[in-house]
């Protein structure tokens, strides 16, 4: 083999591994939404370790996590800030190295994670130059020498740790969907029927006044036909107002209930019992 076919094998073969890592690569930056919402919860429950002051469980649930949801880089973060109050230098290091080796430029918590990191080793630095104490027993003071001034107490620094995403939203069932229009319809059918009673019983006033008997005893420009004509009418546009009322809050109604419906979640305290209606 001369040595530019050498070369030239060699260079095929390094590209044709960077494109199998690369497409070996891809598949693991795909994560399901399952497994993200599994990995929101895991983090609700590292949050509430953090606040017990448990650091070490705390810091193994966001690896949990991120083990679930390697695409949200701050559970590796959270998991760097809690080992590092858990006085666990080492392994705090690795998770924020990795952080930021991981993070875009600019990326959200970078300047925090860089922050700590520098902390953290300047501590490291500080107690490696601490000197060494001595084992041999001090002697006692003399009786008239004046007691040494308390150490002022050390400020405790708080940091939050990084949120975790929002749960995802439950999307609308089509049960819900055929009741917000039920209820939609049942709307309009209480309108058109109050507008149907509205009407005929302005029209029955308008029947009775002009019925009315006058001075001279008798009725002015209304036979009994047409008169008989038009109470029907106002009767049947009456019973038509009366059905599509009733009908419209009986949907509307029905509707609600189908669109606001949800399952049920029952707690069981020591003073009693809490039943809660999710929608």
């Amino acid at each position: 083999m001369t040595p530019r076919s050498s070369a030239a094998w060699w260079s095929s073969s390094l590209c044709l591994a960077m494109v199998a890592v690369t497409i070996a690569a891809r598949p693991a930056l795909c994560v399901d939404k399952s497994a993200k919402e599994e990995a929101a919860a895991i983090s609700q429950v590292a949050t509430a370790k953090h606040q017990a002051g448990d650091f070490g469980l705390c810091a193994e649930l966001f690896h949990q996590a991120y083990d679930k949801d390697p695409t949200y880089l701050p559970y590796l973060f959270s998991a760097a800030r809690c080992l590092h109050k858990k006085g666990d230098l080492d392994a705090a290091e690795r998770d924020y190295r990795q952080f930021l080796a991981r993070s875009p430029k600019g990326a959200q918590l970078v300047d925090k994670a860089q922050e700590y990191l520098d902390q953290l080793l300047a501590a490291r630095k500080q107690l490696k130059a601490a000197p060494a104490v001595d084992p041999k027993p001090v002697d006692p003071k003399p009786a008239d020498s004046k007691p040494a001034d308390p150490a002022p107490a050390a400020t405790p620094t708080v940091v939050a740790v990084a949120p975790p995403p929002a749960p995802a939203e439950r999307p609308m069932t089509g049960l819900q969907r055929i009741g917000w229009v039920a209820v939609g319809l049942g709307v309009v059918g209480v309108g058109t029927g109050a507008w149907a009673l509205a009407s005929a019983s302005a029209d029955r006033a308008a029947l009775h006044q002009e019925l009315a008997p006058t001075d001279s005893k008798l009725v002015v420009g209304l036979t009994r036909a047409e008169a008989q004509t038009r109470a029907d009418l106002i009767g049947g546009r009456t019973t038509m107002g009366a059905v599509a009322t009733g009908a419209g809050v009986v949907l509307a109604a029905a509707g609600a209930w189908l669109a606001l419906r949800g399952p049920a979640e029952v707690a069981v305290a020591a003073d009693g019992v809490q039943l809660t209606l999710c929608w």
